[in-house]
């Protein structure tokens, strides 16, 4: 006995539809992109025992900061002396 194949399957017509608009861009959100000159791009890793990273985030706390904020500000001040 000869095996018969199954009939392809017709693809159901597509209805025509109108050409796509082309969309108008979105807005976009969130705050500006800095300059490359502001941008903080590098880190700097320094190694502390417990008791120096718990007196420096208790400062940066005492004085409403980040820690990152607070070892900035200090960098700041200790150049700012330096040059005195």
């Amino acid at each position: 006995m000869a095996s018969k194949k199954p009939a392809p399957k017709k693809k159901p017509a597509e209805p025509e539809t109108a050409p796509k608009k082309a969309k108008a861009p979105k807005p976009r959100v969130g705050r500006p992109p800095k300059k490359p000159s502001e941008r903080r791009v590098h880190t700097l890793g320094v190694r502390l025992t417990s008791s120096e990273k718990s007196a420096i985030d208790a400062e940066a706390a005492a004085d409403g900061m980040t820690t990152a904020e607070f070892v900035l500000a200090a960098l700041e001040h200790y150049r700012a002396s330096k040059t005195r």
